[in-house]
């Protein structure tokens, strides 16, 4: 399997755990957004589900977020360490 492979590998694999990823974030108290509130806050630099690579509207900070389908869900935000 080249880097490519497993790269997608991962990627699907992470996909399959956001359901039970988003119940440890709620129970933890993390905050979750809905699609409405998701677009509100932030703008959507590019995608590779289940990450979304985004810029925070109130502040232009750079981060991700996961999410989850069904309903569509956001969590996990995490700021991207600048140099």
């Amino acid at each position: 399997m080249d880097e490519t492979e497993q790269a997608e590998q991962t990627r699907r694999d992470l996909l399959d755990k956001m359901p039970a990823e988003l119940m440890l974030a709620r129970s933890r108290g993390e905050k979750v957004w809905s699609v409405e509130e998701f677009s509100k806050e932030f703008e959507t630099l590019g995608f590779a589900a289940p990450l979304v690579a985004v810029r925070r509207k109130s502040d232009g900070e750079k981060g991700t977020l996961c999410f989850a389908n069904e309903p569509r869900q956001y969590f996990g935000w995490q700021a991207h360490i600048q140099d």
